[in-house]
């Protein structure tokens, strides 16, 4: 039996990780990264809960008994995958435009 604690303790970390760099870190390009980093632990541990050895691909064939795996957490993770790169393309153009705007990407320094 597969046991799910160290890919738990993974995501976790994961997670910790991509938090604490949205939190501490100055750099607004860092948090943006950072957020990538929480994107991509969330979607790890999505696809891992759903993983199943004992079903086949959701693939139907001719005359076919086997039990199939439900497709619509690929999918999902799939769109997922896909608004974390639009986001963070949008994200790092605004940081653009900021950093033409302050001559800065440092968030204590665009306070001041």
């Amino acid at each position: 039996m597969f046991s799910f604690v160290p890919a738990y303790i993974a995501y976790s970390i994961i997670l910790t990780l991509g938090i604490a760099g949205v939190i501490f870190s100055n750099n607004l390009i860092k948090k943006i990264l950072s957020l990538n980093i929480i994107q991509a632990g969330c979607l790890l541990f999505y696809v891992s809960i759903c993983y199943h050895t004992d079903l086949s691909p959701p693939i139907i064939k001719n005359n076919s008994t086997d039990v199939i795996v439900n497709p619509l957490p690929q999918v999902l993770m799939l769109t997922a995958i896909v608004v974390g790169l639009a986001t963070t393309t949008i994200g790092l153009a605004i940081i653009m435009k900021i950093a033409k705007f302050h001559k800065t990407i440092y968030r204590s320094e665009i306070d001041k």
